[in-house]
């Protein structure tokens, strides 16, 4: 099948095949059919008629779940308990139910918004699940699309987000006629050594056919080279013209010859081509001996490595070899031996998010400073998850009594066991801290948050410096600073959205200006690096237009009244009127007025003569104008 011709039949009714040929399959009630969703979308067939109270009744099935046909006509259905299902009524309006998501029970059923018409022909229903939606077309035209995240049932993300292995028809379908499964798309990078092209944050997946998506190098010494988008085709394969990988676009120069007089010391240089970071610096002095240095996270163009008084004579070689690869996802790992000790630059809300093996019981400590000398502490955050309900203690320095090593000791007991995440591997605690406050959290829930006062010493004071410390010589954790704060071009979050926005969570972002519609993404992700990622920016756009007369005919010594009209009505804080010589300047504040026309009633024209005027309306900073003439003809 070609893909054009692919394309067709993804978007077309269903007058033009039948059931049982081509790649259609009969549906059938007695067995579980294998339609994995990381590599299918589904296709169904029914028919047109959506008076009948007809049904499309449709399970799905992951490993180690089982569906019952002995049960699926009984009221009490124990398959609708167990499974996911997709039910759509053929009603007037049609309806639907996606089962424990749409709605907070197993039984009511919502209108669908819209629906196209099917001209007598049969419809055809698209159905693609990722792991954060669901989408049901109908006809090819989307009339469903539902996020797991914003439904206000709370099972529906736990449950829906997996995958599913099978499908099943239920003996209550009458309305399904034929079946068929479309493959996507699966993004697999190649294997390496150095950084390979990604996906883009948010990229919805599996990838449906048809659909482009964007490739991004995740490290600052590469760029993308060849093409930065990939199609999916009708045949599973992720495609491009010139195939896209990461080249290094970093040179690191070193001074060719260092004179040296024996018993001296010196300083090697070695200079990058652009400001960038690195985690690890070795320089070998190749022949007289090996001076290694490990380097914390710094930002430059200049290496430094002081050598100590060099004794003996003679002509040495030396390289400066630097990590090529960052710690993945930005997570850097510690333990009790390999202690992190990184200077840091926070915003106001500090965010640090500590992972630690669901396996194991943990026992950890970050101590914050001020800047990088250690009678700068200005406290610290302990947690010990031995003890089922977590405990632990906060320590501000210079606080209180300063009985506890010169400061004051909050401990505290949180009486709530940890969740892991997702992938059953670990579970994240989230530490956040301001002038105002410390508080842990983990999936959401807090398990303590102490307020700060004015007698809280140090605790009040921005970090500088982080440094860990664990008790256990076999516990490995990992932790990741930062957040995102600088949202792109003038977009906003809403009210409701945390801020800043920790790494890895998805936001979305709106025009905080009814004057401005929302160009590009309306979804960004918070990157490494403490940047949002998206495929195309978020950009706020102009999207009112004023509109002043060409030209005002006016008698000497008579007034008129100027008017300006606007392409849509809304509320304006000031209006500005502005005439030239003759005429006089005149500015007048206008109250907020719901309207689509401004108006203003000049003095009588005196002096004969053509004048310009402008309009300018004014509302949250931003404003819109127009110009137009007044022609003033003598008596």
């Amino acid at each position: 099948m070609s893909y054009l011709w692919y394309l067709l039949l993804l978007a077309s009714p269903g007058s033009a095949f039948e059931c049982g040929q081509g790649d259609w399959s009969n549906i059938g009630y007695s067995s579980d059919i294998e339609c994995d969703s990381d590599d299918y979308l589904l296709q169904i067939k029914t028919q047109s008629i959506t008076t009948n109270n007809d049904l499309l009744s449709l399970y799905l099935i992951d490993e180690g779940e089982t569906f019952n046909p002995e049960k699926d006509a009984d009221t009490e259905n124990p398959n609708r308990q167990t499974l996911r299902f997709i039910e759509i009524r053929y009603s007037n309006p049609m309806k639907y139910l996606i089962g424990h998501c749409s709605s907070k029970d197993l039984e009511t059923m919502t209108e669908f918004d819209e629906l196209p018409p099917s001209d007598g022909d049969d419809l055809i229903w698209t159905i693609f699940k990722s792991n954060t939606q669901l989408l049901i077309r109908c006809n090819g035209a989307l009339v469903l699309t539902l996020a797991f995240n914003d439904s206000s049932n709370g099972d529906c993300r736990a449950r829906w987000h997996k995958q599913f292995k099978k499908i099943r028809f239920s003996t209550r379908d009458t309305a399904s006629k034929c079946y068929r499964k479309i493959r996507t798309c699966t993004f697999k990078p190649n294997d390496g050594d150095t950084p390979q092209p990604k996906l883009v944050p948010g990229t919805v997946l599996p990838i449906q056919p048809g659909t482009r998506v964007t490739l991004y190098c995740d490290h600052d010494w590469f760029t993308l080279t060849g093409d930065d988008t990939l199609t999916c085709n009708s045949s599973g394969d992720l495609t491009s013209e010139t195939g896209p990988t990461c080249t290094r676009d970093l040179e690191m120069t070193c001074t060719p010859v260092y004179y040296v007089k024996q018993g001296r010391s010196a300083t090697l240089e070695a200079v990058l081509s652009k400001a960038t970071t690195w985690e690890h610096e070795d320089w070998i002095i190749e022949g007289y001996n090996t001076s290694s240095r490990v380097g914390s996270e710094i930002a430059g163009q200049i290496l430094k490595h002081k050598i100590t008084k060099m004794e003996t004579v003679g002509v040495y070689g030396y390289k400066v070899i630097k990590n090529v690869t960052r710690v993945s996802e930005d997570w850097k790992n510690f333990t009790k031996n390999d202690v992190l000790d990184l200077l840091i630059t926070m915003p106001e809300k500090e965010i640090y998010l500590v992972r630690l093996p669901c396996s194991q019981n943990h026992w950890f400590k970050l101590h914050l400073y001020k800047d990088g000398s250690a009678a700068d502490k200005t406290s610290h955050v302990e947690l010990n998850q031995h003890y089922k309900s977590g405990q632990g203690t906060i320590f501000c320095n210079k606080a209180g009594n300063q009985d506890k090593f010169g400061g004051e000791m909050t401990p505290f007991q949180s009486g709530i066991t940890q969740e892991c995440e997702e992938d059953g591997l670990y579970a994240i605690i989230q530490v956040e801290k301001s002038d105002q406050f410390v508080e842990l959290k983990n999936k959401g829930r807090s398990l303590f948050k102490k307020e700060f006062t004015s007698s809280d010493g140090y605790c009040l004071e921005k970090t500088g410096k982080i440094k860990t410390q664990v008790w256990n010589e076999e516990e490995t954790l990992s932790l990741q600073i930062g957040a995102c704060t600088d949202l792109p071009g003038t977009t906003h979050l809403s009210t409701e959205t945390e801020f800043p926005v920790e790494k890895g969570r998805e936001v979305t972002v709106l025009c905080n200006h009814d004057w401005y519609r929302l160009s590009g993404d309306t979804s960004i992700t918070c990157q490494t690096g403490r940047t949002f990622s998206y495929a195309e920016k978020p950009l706020c756009l102009l999207n009112l237009e004023l509109t002043c007369k060409t030209m005002y005919y006016v008698k000497q010594g008579r007034s008129v009244t100027l008017e300006a009209v606007l392409s849509k009505a809304t509320t304006w804080e000031q209006e500005i009127w502005q005439t030239g010589t003759g005429v006089g300047p005149i500015t007048e504040p206008g109250s907020a007025v719901k309207s689509q026309t401004a108006e203003h009633e000049t003095r009588k024209l005196e002096s004969s003569g053509v004048y310009e005027y402008t309009a300018t309306l004014l509302k949250q900073g931003s404003s819109v104008p127009c110009k137009g003439k007044l022609l003033v003809y003598s008596k």
